[in-house]
């Protein structure tokens, strides 16, 4: 089981025990009134910093066991890198453990078993 976290620098709650952390705060705010979650996860995926940001999480995920992504408040950037990594480690056969700190936010991914070649 990898152990993957989404957090942020202005609330208290913290990975356990010690982790890889990514700082994503250089991907573009995608907060503005009005504009959807969806819109948000959109205008994060699409910053020229993510497909590196999610890269780098998969990489350490899957070396260290647990990683963590955070931004100001980890609603948005943070959140979605870690979606995304999940994702991609899904892909790659682990079985992942998501916890978006401070937000409630709690699930699990079992690895995609593929066929042998």
């Amino acid at each position: 089981m990898i152990y993957l976290y989404s957090y942020g620098t202005r609330i208290k709650a913290r990975p356990p025990g010690p982790c890889y952390a990514l700082d994503v705060r250089g991907i573009d705010n995608p907060h503005r009134p009005g504009r959807s979650e969806t819109a948000k996860r959109e205008l994060v995926a699409q910053h020229p910093l993510f497909p590196d940001a999610v890269a780098r999480i998969i990489e350490y995920g899957g070396s260290q066991l647990s990683a963590a992504a955070y931004c100001t408040w980890g609603r948005h950037r943070s959140v979605t890198v870690i979606d995304y990594a999940a994702r991609g480690l899904q892909v790659l056969g682990y079985d992942v453990y998501v916890e978006h700190l401070g937000r409630g936010m709690v699930y699990e991914l079992k690895g995609v078993k593929r066929a042998e070649d």
